[in-house]
């Protein structure tokens, strides 16, 4: 129980970023949406604007994740947390 207290922050943090990570994804989809019926009902262009955004989203997280446009400070979090 004391770890999970110590770690409170933490968990505050990432459902904090889960949130905001969400709430962004269905506000860009939504806002498209809007705008692609109220423009041009008849021609369906937001759902491929937004896999384009998602495959430029994954690409830049497979950087991250392949050390090309790594975060130092996420290396370190690995690191201590594999040490534990």
């Amino acid at each position: 129980m004391k770890t999970l207290v110590q770690n409170s922050g933490l968990i505050a943090l990432a459902a904090f970023t889960a949130f905001a990570i969400t709430a962004v994804g269905q506000g860009l989809w939504g806002v498209m949406a809007i705008v692609n019926v109220a423009v041009s009902p008849a021609i369906p262009w937001a759902a491929p604007v937004m896999a384009l955004e998602r495959v430029g989203f994954r690409r830049l997280h497979s950087l991250s994740s392949a050390g090309s446009w790594h975060i130092r400070w996420v290396s370190r979090c690995r690191e201590a947390w594999r040490r534990r």
